[in-house]
């Protein structure tokens, strides 16, 4: 039945080295040439590529998907553009064909990768000689899946369903204030994300090590239950799991989704154990029984009339003597300015590139608030790492496809030195990443701030 077809697909990223029979490639070319088209005018033109270098140059020079260099089979997808513009006729009918194609890879036991982004256009045009007429729709990759990812939560009719009339309130906030979103939003929109490759995306580097390397000198080495809360795409989460190999990690997730993506993300070092669920805020069963809990930049990511809720749940998961590592990235830093400045021209939802990965909204917090609750809920400070009182090169320009200019190079070298000869509450006040690591009391009640 096609319905079951149709619910079965899943993106495939990852093709095995069998080759495909080119009966089955036939199959998928007949499919396309049988979808519906503007007009009926069948203007399709597929490209289909088995050059190795030309693969190779379509991955390094154009910037394209990287499965582009290692998929059985691959398409590129073009569409003539001068009799099929108007309402967008040429991308609907150009997306029925690599549907038609896609479902019936599916129907052959086969993978497909629908890959939109093409890369660099020009160089893609350039690489196989496409005309300007032909409009660039997508890859479309073919092979043997080597592992086939569950399926993700998809929205039920209900929620895209309007009646007569368009019902703008159950839109996503354009928004990139978590304020500005319902909670069940925000958790769909999280789930969604990260179906959408998130777990692909670059972090910073230069902040990321730096974090896990405070981690790594100021955390308890003989912790032997480890909880990571809300690790979203699970890039600490990996971390930890490598750096602590001895302690038996769990993770609290907002969503099944999310934790899946994580336990799948950290598979090859280690499982931690989904054994405790994070609904509706309830950690029944979880609470005192953990040598050291993490939440690593995730406060930013919801309301802020959940925050002290959540401090409130982190403190109840550590034991008396255990260890709760808080990692805030300041409201008071460099970190709004700059990304306000960067996307003051952007229409659509765009985060900012921060430590892990971004899938959702996000707004810093005051670290000093959250200290504050912290040590009435009886922790104690043991250490706080402020890094990063100026941006690494990488956040100044993440989207640079090549080196940054000199410039940049030059201001953050200048920047890294001035910051040296500041003094400890400069960096404090203003330093972006604020790491604390805490002590839960035998009482309760805190012996005092070092």
């Amino acid at each position: 039945m096609i319905l079951d077809i149709i619910k079965s697909r899943r993106t495939q990223r990852h093709f095995s080295d069998k080759p495909v029979p080119e009966e089955y490639v036939e199959k998928i070319l007949e499919a396309a040439s049988w979808a519906p088209s503007s007009c009926n005018m069948q203007l399709l033109g597929l490209i289909r590529v088995t050059d190795h270098a030309l693969r190779q140059k379509l991955v390094y020079e154009a910037k394209s998907a990287g499965e582009a260099a290692r998929a059985p089979v691959l398409f590129v997808a073009t569409y003539d553009k001068r009799f099929s513009q108007e309402y967008h006729s040429n991308i609907q009918s150009g997306a029925a064909a690599i549907q038609n194609m896609v479902l019936a890879a599916e129907s052959l036991g086969l993978g497909a990768y629908w890959a939109a982004s093409v890369g660099k256009e020009k160089i893609v045009r350039s690489i196989f000689k496409i005309p300007e007429r032909r409009e660039i729709l997508a890859l479309v990759m073919f092979g043997w899946p080597d592992k086939k990812p569950p399926p993700p939560r998809r929205r039920s009719p209900a929620e895209f369903v309007h009646n007569n009339f368009y019902d703008g309130s159950r839109d996503l906030p354009l928004s990139g204030d978590p304020d500005d979103w319902p909670i069940e939003q925000l958790k769909a929109f999280q789930e969604f994300r990260v179906w959408s490759g998130a777990k692909y995306r670059p972090y910073l580097n230069e902040e990321f090590a730096a974090v896990l390397n405070s981690i790594k000198t100021h955390a308890p080495r003989d912790a032997k239950e480890w909880i990571d809360f809300l690790p979203s795409t699970g890039a600490y989460l990996e971390g930890l799991v490598k750096l602590f190999p001895r302690a038996r990690f769990k993770i609290l997730e907002i969503a099944d989704q999310l934790a899946r993506f994580s336990i799948e993300r950290v598979g090859g070092v280690g499982k931690p154990e989904n054994s405790i669920g994070y609904a509706n805020y309830n950690f029944a069963g979880a609470e005192g029984k953990a040598d050291a809990v993490s939440c690593l930049f995730r406060l930013e990511a919801y309301p802020t009339n959940l925050h002290e809720k959540m401090l409130e749940d982190l403190s109840s998961l550590v034991k008396p003597g255990g260890t709760l590592i808080l990692g805030i990235c300041n409201k008071f830093s460099y970190f709004l300015p700059l990304h306000r400045f960067k996307a003051r021209r952007k229409k659509e939802i765009r985060f900012p590139v921060m430590t892990p990965q971004m899938v959702a909204p996000f707004n810093p917090v005051d670290p000093e608030w959250a200290l504050g609750i912290l040590k009435k809920s009886g922790f104690s400070l043991k250490v706080r790492e402020c890094l990063f009182l100026f941006p690494a090169i990488e956040e100044l320009t993440p989207y640079y496809s090549k080196s940054p200019p000199l410039f940049f190079i030059l201001f953050v070298k200048a920047t890294k030195l001035f910051s040296k000869v500041m003094p400890r509450l400069i960096w404090r006040k203003y330093a972006k990443i604020q790491l604390f690591f805490l002590r839960k009391e035998e009482n309760g009640r805190p012996s005092g701030i070092s």
